[in-house]
């Protein structure tokens, strides 16, 4: 115990504090450890008539780490389908679907990795999307006949077949917007009559292009358009099962 006697205002100061103190706290000379770990206890057994010292617990009183930052939710793969797209063409008509087609001026069946309208020689084409002319055949001696191709924001490219022509103030390279006439509906190429060709490719996950059904990936846009064959439009002949 502490004699009051010895320095009494000090040494009753002292006294008060380690009664205290210790009611809660366990002593023990130079103390690391309490219930709470927010203060500790330093008592010099030397000079009694000191005040204890009340010191921060530097391990367990110091403010602590910030937190890392937040991750970042993971990048959605991108959409299977194309969105605010519009059509190419004024005509609502299909004459033909993507397939194996067995057509009388090739000698063999092929796949036809396109969609194709009804149009008569003249009628305007227009881009589906903005868009940069990734090609342009003005000539036309393939089968595609003269032919124009748009690389779009997404990475996909969209081309349209057997032009009559293709305005001459459009260039390789050259930027288009959605609606915009790039090309006269014609029947240039391995054709039988006049009409728009209409392909869309994506890249695969090897990071090819590859040709997709334009009613899978343009759904909305195509949906009330009818087939000829058939009459039916597109969203009854899927709901048909057709």
């Amino acid at each position: 115990n502490i004699n009051p006697r010895d320095n009494p205002p000090t040494a009753q100061i002292a006294q008060n504090y380690f009664e205290a103190l210790t009611k809660s706290t366990p002593t023990s000379t130079d103390s690391t450890a309490d219930s709470g770990g927010s203060l500790l206890v330093a008592e010099d057994a030397s000079r009694l008539g000191d005040t204890p010292r009340i010191v921060a617990d530097s391990a367990k009183g110091s403010a602590p780490a910030p937190e890392p930052p937040p991750l970042k939710p993971p990048t959605p793969p991108p959409s299977s389908r194309s969105e605010n797209r519009l059509s190419p063409v004024k005509s609502n008509v299909i004459t033909s679907g993507t397939g194996m087609r067995d057509l009388s001026i090739y000698d063999k069946p092929r796949m036809h990795k396109g969609i194709d309208f009804e149009a008569n020689i003249g009628d305007p084409v227009f881009s589906v999307a903005d868009g940069t002319v990734l090609l342009i055949d003005r000539v036309g001696k393939g089968s595609a006949g003269k032919r124009i191709s748009i690389q779009h924001s997404d990475g996909s490219v969209t081309k349209f077949f057997h032009g009559d022509s293709i305005p001459e103030n459009l260039d390789k390279g050259d930027a288009v917007k959605a609606g915009q006439q790039i090309m006269k509906a014609g029947q240039s190429g391995a054709v039988t009559g006049p009409h728009v060709h209409f392909e869309v490719h994506k890249l695969n996950d090897k990071g090819e292009l590859v040709a997709v059904d334009p009613l899978e990936e343009m759904p909305d846009v195509f949906a009330d358009f009818v087939f000829q064959k058939t009459g039916k439009t597109v969203s009854e002949t899927k709901q048909a099962g057709f």
